[in-house]
C-alpha cells in the first residue's frame, strides 16, 4: 500500500517559528521530545491546515493565537504557514496531481488563505477534495492530547457522527438534507404560486372593468373635444368683442378724468399761496410770541433767585452763631488736657524705674531653679527607662501565662476532638455501607424507567409515522383539492367570457344586433332563437356548414306565436338594417328531396345535430347538400349531381348541382366553436364540481381519522411526559445519592486525616508548654534586678529640694506681673491724652476757618442780590414792548383763514366729481383686467383640454402664436352664436366622466400582462408537483442507503471492537448497542464494557486508564474497518500506567 502521508512543512505557526520540515517515510512515525518542544503543535497544524475552523480543538481563541507570538531573542511573526504533502499516485483524491500539497496561511487580521499546489482556493474547495477520503469530519482521524477518551465522553448522539464517517454516508446524508430543503422550498414556491394565483383572480377581473370602463371614458371624452372646441371658439370671440368695448370705454373715461385733475391741481396752487402766505405770517407771531416767553421765563428765574439769596441770607447768620458757640467751648477743653498730661507724663517715669529692678531679681531666680531641674530629670529618665523594661518583662511574663494556659485548654480540646472524630468515622461508614446499598437500588429503578419510557416512545414514533403519512395524504388531497376548485374557477371564468359574447352578439352584424334589439323591445309573444345556438356541428366541419348557411346562418328562429303581423311591424322598424328571419309558422319545404345518392358523399345533416323542435329548419336548410371528404373525386360528383342538389367541401367551397360554384363563406364558423366550447366547458365543470365534493368528503373522512391518531399522540405523549418527570425524581434521586455516597466517602477520609493531625498537634503543645515554663522563670529574676535599681534612684531624687526655690521665684514673678501691668496702663493714659490734645487743637484751627469763609460767602452774595434785582426791572419792560407787536399780526391771520375756507369748499366739490370720474374709470379698468384674466384662464383651460392651440386676435390685440406644425396645433373655430343646450351637453358629458371615476389608461396593458402571467404561474403549479413527487422519492432512497450502509458498517466495527478489547485488556467483553432500531437514520449508540473480573458497570465508573484503552479499542476498530490515508494519536497513553 502507497504511504499517501508524505510530509509536513511549518512556518511561523504556534512555536515553530523558523521554517521546519517533518518527512513520513514509514507507516508507523513516532514524534518524541519533552514537554514544551512543540509535539501537540504538530497534531494541531495537521487538523489546522485541513481547514478546521473550531479554535477550541486547536487549543486556541482565535486566528493569532495560531501565529508565533515571539520571545526574549526573536519578534513576533505576522504570518503562520502549514503545508502538507500528499501522495496521490493511486488518484485517492479527485484530482489531476501525483502530488497535492495543502497550503493554509493566517495573517494577524484574521485573515485566512488556502491552495492547492500554489493555487488559491476555498475552503470549500479543500473540503469537497477530502470529502471522499476519510478526512472531511476528522473525527477520529487525528487524536488530540487528552481527547483519546473523547469518544466515550460523547453523548449516543454524538458518538454516531464516527461510524457515519466510517460507513461514507455524510455525503449521503447531505444530499438528502439538501433533497429535504429543495422540497421545502419547492412546497414554498407552490403556496406562493398559489397565492399569487388567488390574487390574480380577482385584479384580472378587476382590470377587465377597467378596461371597459376606459373604453366608454374615451368615447365620452371624445365627444366631449368636438363640444368643447365650439364653446371655447364662441367664449374666446365673445371675450375679446367685450375686452375692445371694455377698452374704448375706458379710453373715453380716462380722458374726462384728466381734465378734472388738472382743475383740482389749479386750485390746489393758489390754496398753496394761500397757506404759504399765512404760514409766514404764523412764523412771524411764533417768532415775537417765543421771544417774549424767553423773556417772561427769564424773569421767573431771577425772581426765583432772589428768594433763594433771601433765605441763604438766614442760613448764614445761624451757622455763625453755632461756630462760636463751639469754638469757645474746644479752646476751654484745651487748656484742661494739658494740665492732665504733664501729671501722667510723671506718673509714668516712676513706674518705669520700679519695672527694671524686679526684672534683675527674677532673672537670678530663674537660673537657680533651671539647673536643680535638669538633675531632677535627670534622674526621672532613668527611673521612667527601668520602670519600662519592668514593664515589658511582666508582659512577657503574663503572656507566657496566658500561652500555658492557652495550649492547656487546646491540649484538652485536641484530645476531647480526637475522640469524637474516631467516633464519627465509624458511624460514616456504617452510613456509606447503607448509602451504597440504596445506590444499587435505585440504579436498578432507574434502568427499568428507561425501558418502560423507550417502550412507549418507540410506540409513539410509530404513531408519528402514521400521523404524518395521513397528513401528507391530507396534504395531497389537498393539493388536488385546490387544483379542480383552481380549475373550475378557471372554466366558469371562460364560460362566463364565451356567455358573455354569445349575449352581446359578438360576431353578428350590426343589423341583426338591431333587429334582435327590435324583438328585445317590443316584447313579442312567444320565443326565439338565434339558428347558430340551435345547431352543433363536429369539428372539421364548421366552415362548410358556415358556408351553406351564408346570411341565414346569423337568422333568428321564430316561434309559432310570432304571427305575421308581428312580423311585418319588425320589419318595419328594421329599416336598413338586413337580416334573416325563419318563422316556424310559416316554414314549409318547397320540393321533395333527391333520392340519388352521389358517391365519396354524405348529407351534410349528418354531421350537424340539434333537437326534435328545431329539426323542420334544419331539413329545410340542408336540403340536397351533401360533404363531399375527399376533393380528389369532386369531377366525378359534379358529373352525377342533380341541378337541385348542393355538395360542399370542408374547406367551404360549394357546387351547385347547375354549375354555379360559391367559394369563401362568412365567419360565423367560430360561433360554432363557441357553442361548442361553452357545451364541453358545462361537461368539464360539472365534472370539476362534481369531483370536488369527492375530495372534500375523502378530506374530511382523513381529517378526522387524523385528529383521533393526534389524540392517540397527545395521550402517548403526556404518559410519556409523566414517565420523564418521574425518571427526572429517580435520576435526580440517584444523582443525590451518588453525592451522598461520594460526600461520606471523602469525609471518611478527611476525618481520618484530621484525627492524625490532631496527634501531632497534642505532642507539639506539651513541648510547647515546658519550653515557656523555663522562659517564664529567667523572666522573673529580671525583673526583680531592675526593681531593685528603681528603688535606689528614688532616694537619690528625694535629696534635691524645689518648693522653697518656686515658691521665691512664683511671688517674685507676681510682683513683676503687677508692676508691669501698673506701667503699661500709665502708658496708655497718657497716650490717649496726646491724642485728645491734638484733636482739640485741630478743631478750634478749623471752627476759625470755617467763620472766616462764611464772612466771605455773605459779601459775595449780597452783590449778586442787588444785580438780579436791576434785570428783573429790565425785563417787565421788554415785556410790554413784545405784547404791543403781536396784536395786529393776529388780525391779518383771522383775514387769510376765511379765504382759504372758502377755496377749500369749490375744491372738495371738484374731488367729489373727481372720485365718481375715478370709480366709474377704475371699474372700466378692472373689467378690462378681468376679462385679459378671464381669457388667460380660458387659454389654460383650453391648453389643458387641447394642447398647442392657434388664437384670432382682433386688430388691437397681441398674443403668442404657436408654429403651424400639423397634427400638434389646433385651431379655434370663429363661431359667433351656439345652441342653447350646448352648455347642458358639456355638463352632461362631464358629469358621464365623473360617474365613471378615475380611469387606469394603463389598464388593458396591465390586464395582458397579468393574463399572460396567470397563464405561465398555472403551468408552472404542475411543474413544482412532479418536482415535489421527485424529490420525496430521492429522499426516501438517500434514506435508505443510509440505513443499509450504517447497518453494514455497524456490524463490522462491533466485532471488531469486541475483539480488540479483549486484546488489549486479556479478556472482558465489550459492545456497541443502537439506541433505537425503529430510527436508524438518527439513534444514538452506545458502548457496553465488562472489564475481565468485573461486573457490567457504566463507562462514567472506569478509571482514566480504563477509558484509554476503551477509546482505543473504538478508534482501532473504525481505522481497520474504514481505514483513513493516515491517523495521528497525540499522548493516548498519557493516562495508563507503566504496567
Amino acid at each position: 500500500m502507497v504511504q499517501k502521508l508524505e510530509g509536513l512543512e511549518l512556518h511561523g505557526y504556534k512555536t515553530f517559528a523558523s521554517k521546519t520540515s517533518f518527512v513520513f517515510p514509514d507507516k508507523i512515525t513516532a514524534v518524541v521530545g519533552p514537554n514544551g518542544s512543540g509535539k501537540s503543535n504538530i497534531a494541531d497544524s495537521i487538523r489546522w491546515v485541513l481547514g478546521e475552523q473550531a479554535y477550541s480543538l486547536l487549543r486556541g481563541k482565535k486566528t493569532e493565537d495560531m501565529i508565533y507570538s515571539g520571545s526574549a531573542q526573536r519578534a513576533k511573526m505576522g504570518m503562520a504557514s502549514a503545508t502538507i504533502r500528499f501522495n496521490n499516485d493511486d488518484g485517492w483524491l479527485p484530482i489531476d496531481y501525483e502530488q497535492v500539497n495543502i497550503t493554509r496561511r493566517a495573517y494577524r487580521s484574521g485573515e485566512n488563505e488556502y491552495l492547492i499546489n500554489e493555487k488559491k482556493v476555498r475552503l470549500r474547495d479543500i473540503q469537497e477534495l477530502l470529502a471522499n477520503s476519510g478526512l472531511a469530519e476528522r473525527t477520529y482521524t487525528i487524536i488530540g492530547q487528552g481527547l483519546v477518551d473523547s469518544a466515550l465522553s460523547l453523548k449516543p448522539q454524538d458518538r454516531r457522527l464516527f461510524f457515519e464517517e466510517a460507513a461514507g454516508i455524510r455525503l449521503y446524508r447531505a444530499r438528502r438534507e439538501e433533497a429535504i430543503r429543495k422540497l421545502d422550498k419547492t412546497v414554498d414556491n407552490m403556496a406562493r404560486v398559489r397565492d399569487i394565483l388567488h390574487e390574480i383572480r380577482p385584479r384580472m377581473q378587476r382590470l377587465e372593468k377597467q378596461v371597459e370602463k376606459s373604453k366608454e371614458y374615451n368615447r365620452i371624452n371624445a365627444d366631449l373635444h368636438l363640444l368643447l372646441q365650439d364653446w371655447y371658439g364662441y367664449r374666446w370671440n365673445e371675450l375679446q368683442r367685450d375686452y375692445r368695448e371694455s377698452l374704448e370705454a375706458k379710453i373715453k373715461k380716462e380722458a374726462e378724468l384728466n381734465v378734472i385733475r388738472t382743475n383740482v391741481s389749479a386750485g390746489d396752487e393758489e390754496m398753496a399761496e394761500n397757506r404759504k402766505l399765512l404760514q409766514e405770517k404764523r412764523d412771524v407771531l411764533t417768532a415775537l410770541n417765543n421771544e417774549l416767553s424767553s423773556v417772561q421765563r427769564e424773569k421767573e428765574a431771577i425772581n426765583r433767585e432772589l428768594a433763594i439769596i433771601e433765605e441763604r441770607f438766614k442760613g448764614y447768620e445761624e451757622q455763625r452763631d453755632s461756630l462760636r458757640s463751639s469754638l469757645a467751648y474746644a479752646e476751654e477743653e484745651l487748656k484742661n488736657r494739658v494740665e492732665q498730661k504733664a501729671e501722667l507724663e510723671k506718673q509714668h517715669g516712676e513706674h518705669g524705674l520700679n519695672l527694671k529692678k524686679i526684672q534683675s531679681e527674677l532673672l537670678e531666680l530663674e537660673n537657680s531653679l533651671n539647673q536643680k531641674k535638669t538633675d531632677l530629670k535627670e534622674i526621672q529618665d532613668r527611673i521612667d527607662e527601668l520602670q519600662q523594661n519592668k514593664l515589658t518583662l511582666d508582659r512577657t511574663v503574663v503572656g507566657n501565662q496566658a500561652k500555658i494556659t492557652d495550649l492547656d485548654i487546646r491540649m484538652e480540646i485536641l484530645i476531647k476532638r480526637r475522640t469524637e472524630l474516631e467516633t464519627s468515622v465509624k458511624d460514616q461508614e456504617e452510613k456509606f455501607q447503607e448509602i451504597t446499598n440504596n445506590l444499587s437500588t435505585m440504579q436498578n429503578l432507574f434502568e427499568e424507567k428507561q425501558a418502560e419510557i423507550q417502550d412507549e416512545t418507540n410506540s409513539l414514533l410509530e404513531l408519528s409515522t402514521q400521523k404524518e403519512k395521513a397528513d401528507a395524504e391530507i396534504r395531497d388531497l389537498d393539493g388536488r383539492l385546490q387544483k379542480s376548485r383552481n380549475d373550475t374557477v378557471a372554466k366558469e371564468t371562460q364560460r362566463g367570457v364565451l356567455l358573455a359574447a354569445k349575449k352581446n352578439l359578438e360576431g353578428f352584424k350590426t343589423g341583426t344586433k338591431k333587429i334582435l334589439n327590435s324583438f328585445q323591445q317590443k316584447k313579442l309573444p312567444g320565443s326565439f332563437e338565434l339558428l347558430l345556438s340551435c345547431l352543433r356541428v363536429e369539428n372539421g366541419y364548421e366552415k362548410a356548414v358556415s358556408a351553406i348557411l351564408g346570411d341565414a346562418a346569423e337568422g333568428l328562429v321564430l316561434d309559432s306565436a310570432i304571427d305575421l303581423q308581428n312580423i311585418l311591424s319588425i320589419i318595419k322598424d328594421a329599416g336598413e338594417s338586413h337580416s334573416i328571419l325563419i318563422p316556424k309558422a310559416l316554414l314549409k319545404e318547397n320540393r321533395q328531396a333527391s333520392t340519388k345518392m352521389l358517391a365519396g358523399c354524405r348529407p351534410l345533416s349528418d354531421f350537424i345535430q340539434t333537437i326534435k323542435e328545431y329539426q323542420a329548419v334544419m331539413d329545410v336548410l340542408f336540403l340536397d347538400t351533401y360533404v363531399l371528404e375527399d376533393p380528389n373525386e369532386l369531377e366525378q360528383v359534379l358529373q352525377k349531381m342533380e341541378p337541385t342538389q348542393r355538395v360542399v367541401l370542408k374547406n367551404g367551397g360549394i357546387f351547385y348541382g347547375n354549375g354555379i360554384i360559391s367559394v369563401g363563406g362568412t365567419n360565423s364558423e367560430f360561433i360554432f366553436k363557441r357553442e361548442k366550447e361553452i357545451d364541453a366547458l358545462n361537461e368539464a365543470i360539472l365534472s370539476l364540481q362534481k369531483r370536488t365534493e369527492e375530495l372534500g368528503k375523502d378530506i374530511q373522512k382523513r381529517q378526522a381519522g387524523a385528529q383521533d391518531m393526534q389524540q392517540k399522540i397527545d395521550t402517548k405523549r403526556q404518559v410519556i411526559a409523566e414517565m420523564q418527570k418521574e425518571l427526572t425524581v429517580i435520576q435526580s434521586d440517584l444523582k443525590e445519592a451518588q453525592a451522598k455516597q461520594t460526600d461520606a466517602s471523602q469525609n471518611i477520609r478527611l476525618n481520618k486525616e484530621l484525627v492524625n493531625k490532631l496527634v501531632v498537634d497534642i505532642q507539639e503543645a506539651i513541648a510547647n508548654k515546658e519550653q515557656l515554663k523555663q522562659t517564664l522563670k529567667d523572666f522573673q529574676s529580671r525583673t526583680e534586678t531592675i526593681q531593685l535599681e528603681i528603688n535606689e534612684q528614688r532616694k537619690l531624687a528625694e535629696t534635691i529640694s524645689l518648693e522653697d526655690l518656686n515658691q521665691d521665684y512664683y511671688q517674685k514673678k507676681t510682683e513683676y506681673a503687677v508692676i508691669q501691668e501698673s506701667y503699661e496702663s500709665s502708658n496708655n493714659r497718657l497716650q490717649d491724652s496726646i491724642k485728645l490734645i491734638n484733636g482739640l487743637e485741630a478743631q478750634c484751627v478749623e471752627f476759625r476757618e470755617r467763620l472766616n469763609n462764611l464772612e466771605n460767602q455773605h459779601s459775595n452774595l449780597m452783590e449778586k442780590y442787588e444785580q438780579s434785582s436791576e434785570r428783573s426791572e429790565e425785563l417787565n419792560g421788554q415785556i410790554m414792548r413784545l405784547t404791543e407787536k403781536t396784536t395786529p399780526i393776529d388780525a391779518e391771520i383771522t383775514t387769510i383763514n376765511v379765504a382759504i375756507e372758502q377755496k377749500q369748499n369749490s375744491l372738495e366739490d371738484l374731488r367729489k366729481n373727481q372720485s365718481i370720474v375715478e370709480r366709474h374709470f377704475i371699474q372700466l379698468e378692472m373689467r378690462v383686467e378681468k376679462i385679459t384674466s378671464q381669457m388667460d384662464v380660458l387659454k389654460e383651460r383650453i391648453s389643458d383640454d387641447f394642447g398647442l392651440v392657434s388664437y384670432d386676435y382682433e386688430p388691437d390685440m397681441i398674443g403668442p402664436k404657436p408654429l403651424p406644425i400639423d397634427g400638434l396645433v389646433a385651431n379655434l373655430p370663429k363661431i359667433t352664436e351656439i345652441s342653447p343646450d350646448l352648455e347642458d351637453q358639456i355638463k352632461s358629458l362631464k358629469s358621464a366622466i365623473r360617474r365613471i371615476g378615475a380611469v387606469n389608461p394603463e389598464a388593458e396593458k396591465e390586464y395582458n400582462e397579468d393574463k399572460e402571467r396567470y397563464e405561465f404561474l398555472t403551468s408552472q403549479i404542475a411543474d413544482l408537483e412532479q418536482a415535489e413527487k421527485d424529490l420525496r422519492k430521492v429522499v426516501v432512497e438517500l434514506e435508505e442507503i443510509i440505513k443499509e450502509k450504517f447497518k453494514e458498517t455497524f456490524k463490522a466495527v462491533n466485532e471488531e471492537f469486541s475483539e480488540i478489547f479483549k486484546q488489549l485488556f486479556g479478556g472482558g467483553s465489550a459492545k456497541l448497542i443502537i439506541e433505537d432500531e425503529e430510527n436508524i437514520t438518527e439513534t444514538g449508540i452506545e458502548i457496553e464494557a465488562t472489564l475481565p473480573g468485573k461486573r457490567r458497570q457504566e463507562l462514567a465508573l472506569l478509571s482514566g486508564g480504563e477509558r484509554s484503552l476503551t477509546a482505543i479499542a473504538l478508534i482501532f476498530s473504525l481505522l481497520k474497518i474504514s481505514p483513513t490515508p493516515f491517523c495521528v494519536l497525540d499522548e493516548v497513553d498519557a493516562m495508563l500506567d507503566e504496567s
